[in-house]
């Protein structure tokens, strides 16, 4: 259990453009929106610590000088949350299906699918204004059960909920997590900067070895959904994805080879992670039309079992998801 854990923490990542989805809960937003107006002063941005910035080399060893350096500018970060607890006064229970509308990583599915969380309300965080939006910070800590516990897991998060000027909530994003096992902890921080530009970072730490292995950027859009950011326009590729870039965002065709949280790896022997290889479609940075995810077909490393880029193709249609106005309307699982 812990080995298909920690992988699935390893490879676990949110994909862009993909947030909440044909849901609205009315009173959860109508309660957030008179407790903000009560009671949390709005900050202004930047927010976050800059030295979320600082250069962090792929990968690197505990140890002394530049790498212990690294190491320590990474522990920094992670005390930067803390004081975020200070607006804690009033809880909000949420329907778990609020979060899966945005939520699919594995990282998320292996603890709800495996009933391993003693489940706590969110508490309100931090609230800030960004032109016709406001983005509300949740913090959310969850104790785990019986051994479970006892091995050392732990999961925390923070979640930006986007309202509108009437206080509808319009989408939603992981900004922030810890999820620590007795021997490895995989770790996400974020920082969002004066254009209100949303930079995240994902870390992952064994007993020997941290790695630095992504830096994604999200932007508003004027529909109020959270959408891809890239500093450049053009064509754009890298291992996990490629495709067009135009206004900053994702436009047409694009391909993704990333974690799935829909693909439950562990019950299928056919499968040794929950990667798939994505067709999807973009307008204006908002999924359009129908997206076909299919099984990422790679080899893997025999000296550390990671996979090997370069092999990576797609294999048999696992299903498809259907989208209007960037809105997801269907999903069809190949049976």
């Amino acid at each position: 259990m812990r080995t298909i854990l920690l992988i699935s923490i390893c490879f676990s990542c949110f994909k862009c453009g993909r947030a909440a989805n044909n849901f609205s809960d009315t009173i959860v937003t109508e309660n957030i929106v008179a407790y903000m107006a009560d009671t949390i002063p709005a900050v202004s941005l930047p927010f976050g610590d800059k030295r979320f910035f600082y250069n962090f080399p792929p990968s690197w060893e505990y140890g002394v000088g530049e790498e212990s350096i690294n190491s320590k500018m990474l522990d920094s970060l992670s005390c930067f949350y803390s004081p975020i607890d200070k607006f804690n006064g009033i809880e909000f229970d949420f329907p778990e299906s609020f979060f899966t509308r945005y939520d699919n990583t594995s990282l998320f599915h292996v603890f709800t699918k495996d009933s391993l969380l003693i489940k706590e309300s969110y508490r309100m965080c931090q609230k800030i204004e960004m032109a016709s939006f406001t983005l509300v910070l949740l913090h959310k800590r969850d104790e785990l059960k019986g051994a479970i516990q006892e091995n050392g897991y732990a999961y925390s998060r923070i979640d930006a909920l986007l309202l509108d000027l009437n206080g509808n909530f319009t989408d939603g994003l992981n900004i922030q997590y810890s999820a620590t096992s007795s021997y490895s902890y995989s770790i996400r921080h974020f920082f969002i900067d004066e254009e209100g530009i949303i930079h995240l970072k994902d870390f992952f730490i064994d007993e020997l070895r941290t790695s630095f292995f992504r830096h994604e950027k999200y932007q508003i859009s004027p529909q109020g959904k959270f959408i891809c950011y890239y500093d450049q326009n053009g064509m754009f590729s890298n291992n996990d994805e490629r495709g067009l870039v135009k206004n900053h965002t994702r436009e047409g065709r694009w391909i993704e080879m990333r974690s799935n949280g829909y693909i439950d790896f562990r019950s299928n022997l056919d499968f040794r992670d929950d990667c798939t290889y994505l067709e999807a479609e973009y307008k204006d940075g908002l999924p359009i039309g129908e997206w076909k995810f299919y099984k990422l077909e790679q080899e893997y490393s025999e000296e550390d079992g990671k996979p090997i880029f370069s092999t990576r193709k797609k294999g048999k249609l696992l299903y498809t998801e259907t989208y209007k106005d960037g809105e997801l309307v269907k999903r069809e699982f190949v049976r």
